[in-house]
């Protein structure tokens, strides 16, 4: 399983599922380890390659490229209302269902550097009101920068430790 890139130009949440979006930035990937399979890896060259994804609003995504190569971006915010509250700019992969993965990715954010600076990434997604999603965000708060699950109710942040938050950069992988 593989994820190689994905940028985030809005200014709310940028979401990508279980193992949601690539393309090689830097290359080849690394050979998989012993005992591994790769199960999924997305290029995001091909405008036709959007059918591979499930998306809360499919207007608000695309898949763009610049120098440092293809991805899947969100060039705006979602119209989209979730049921409970929870992420609204969401990217699963469509008709794949996994079991225990290693995801590799790399992110980027193309926005300057913002207190709530921030990007999901989602797994065991059931239905719109039963998953998890690990939020990464500049500063950590009860809403950001930790693991959440949405369980028919509103999200609900779940470990128990978290570091401080992450440094996001502009345009840096």
């Amino acid at each position: 399983m593989r994820l190689h890139s994905n940028r985030l130009n809005a200014s709310t949440w940028l979401a990508l599922f279980t193992l949601a979006v690539g393309s090689a930035v830097a290359g080849e990937p690394a050979s998989l380890p012993t005992g591994y399979k790769l199960l999924y890896d997305q290029k995001c060259n091909q405008a036709a390659a959007l059918k591979d994804f499930v998306l809360t609003d499919p207007g608000a995504w695309r898949f763009s490229k610049d120098d440092s190569g293809p991805a899947l971006e969100l060039f705006q915010q979602s119209d989209y209302s979730p049921a409970v509250r929870s992420p609204l700019n969401i990217a699963l992969i469509a008709d794949k269902i996994f079991g225990d993965f290693i995801l590799e990715a790399d992110l980027l954010s193309t926005k300057e550097p913002y207190p709530h600076q921030d990007m999901c990434l989602f797994f065991g997604v059931r239905d719109p009101t039963h998953f998890y999603y690990v939020h990464l965000a500049v500063a950590a708060d009860p809403h950001a920068h930790n693991v959440f699950i949405v369980n028919n109710q509103p999200r609900l942040a779940i470990a128990k430790q978290t570091t401080k938050g992450i440094t996001w950069g502009l345009s840096q992988w």
